[in-house]
């Protein structure tokens, strides 16, 4: 059984639906308990049940995100970040807004729980936070690109 409990949702995971059942009865000796049924989003995370295993995607999220920011169908012309790219404080680009910048790439490191292979270029924008410049917006408008391309 796997256990994920997140401020007062309760997430169980289980291959045996008898296990399931026996520790929902468990608390509901102790707590109001509230079954939701087999599990179809958390925390912004959806899943779906197929034959070989369950799929994690954050489609819905993503979507939102991309609208949040006007960036659905944005065709951003910039550097791409290959392994290599040096992407340091040039102070020939502008600054940009601090808040925006940093909230952008808060919901983009959220995206990282369904797509790890977008860290490593997250990681490297990050190292800007306190001092963003449009060569950093561009790089993390670029990540949203290669998510809106899967969803």
């Amino acid at each position: 059984m796997i256990f994920v409990l997140y401020v007062d949702d309760l997430l169980v995971i289980s291959n045996h639906d008898s296990r399931i059942k026996w520790l929902i009865q468990q608390l509901e000796h102790a707590f109001e308990v509230s079954d939701l049924g087999k599990l179809q989003l958390y925390l912004n995370v959806e899943f779906i049940s197929l034959r070989n295993g369950i799929f994690m995607c954050q489609h819905t999220y993503t979507l939102e995100i991309l609208q949040e920011f006007g960036l659905i169908h944005c065709n951003v012309a910039m550097r791409i970040l290959l392994e290599g790219f040096k992407m340091g404080k040039d102070e020939d680009y502008k600054l940009v807004d601090l808040l925006t910048f940093r909230r952008i790439v808060r919901k983009l490191i959220y995206l990282t729980n369904t797509r790890p292979d977008v860290v490593y270029v997250l990681s490297v924008i990050n190292c800007f936070m306190n001092d963003p410049r449009q060569v950093h917006l561009d790089a993390a408008k670029h990540v949203f690109n290669l998510f809106e391309k899967h969803i």
